[in-house]
């Protein structure tokens, strides 16, 4: 499995948003990153779902009680 950094999803992005500039970019993918590890860290689960794919963070419980 290969690790990924916020500086892989730059490329993409900048393709999408070409007139963003790089700065505002990164700001952006940091504070979603950040976030994303905070929820998770805290205890709280994630579901990141788009067509096809499904991502799912954290403990999946069948009693949560």
């Amino acid at each position: 499995m290969e690790l990924k950094t916020i500086n892989d999803y730059y490329e993409d992005i900048h393709k999408l948003w070409p007139r963003l500039p790089e700065k505002d970019i990164m700001r952006i993918l940091n504070f979603g990153f950040k976030s994303l590890y905070l929820h998770n860290s805290y205890g709280g689960d994630t579901l990141i779902k788009d067509g096809d794919f499904l991502c799912y963070i954290g403990y999946l419980r069948n009693n949560s009680i």
